[in-house]
């Protein structure tokens, strides 16, 4: 029995386990970390499956369209408060050959200002051999879009990979 005179030892109180703060963080980055990695697998795999498709052949640009594009206003601009500016850019139209002598015409996904290319002008092209159709300028831009997802999720995703392992290793020296 206590007495108002008598003195409490900490014995005397339940310890209270401190809930896990950082064990909790370094589960979530290491979850954040394999979904992004996920993700960069999974689009590096049809990124490789959609370029090892592809068939290179030489073409010609025959008309550039205009396309006017809401993009946003540069960073030095004294307006940029103000929202968006419309841009006219330009896409290539490109004609070339496939192996059976059909010509194939087609409008390019890939706008530039100021205009890449001039109409006349010859080019590489490269389509897909199941969809010719689907073409595209052969271009170091053009195959570095194809990987944008992947070069984005995959260093995203080894740095909070090695975020998550940082974290499990400093408290595991902590205890």
């Amino acid at each position: 029995m206590n007495h108002p005179d008598s003195v409490q030892t900490t014995d005397d109180f339940p310890t209270v386990t401190p809930f896990p703060v950082e064990k909790v963080v370094a589960w979530v980055f290491a979850g954040v970390a394999a979904v992004l990695l996920l993700v960069a697998t999974l689009t590096g795999i049809g990124a490789a499956r959609h370029t090892a498709r592809e068939v290179q052949v030489g073409g010609r640009v025959v008309a550039l369209t205009p396309r006017t594009v809401s993009v946003p206003r540069d960073a030095d601009d004294p307006d940029r408060d103000r929202g968006r500016i419309d841009r006219e850019f330009f896409y290539p139209v490109v004609e070339f050959a496939l192996p059976d002598g059909t010509t194939k015409t087609v409008q390019t996904a890939e706008g530039s200002w100021p205009p890449a290319y001039e109409p006349g002008q010859a080019v590489a092209v490269r389509y897909d051999r199941d969809n010719p159709l689907d073409a595209r300028i052969a271009s170091p831009g053009g195959t570095l879009l194809h990987w944008t997802w992947t070069l984005i999720t995959a260093p995203l995703g080894l740095v909070f990979a090695a975020v998550s392992g940082l974290i499990f290793w400093a408290f595991a020296r902590k205890r």
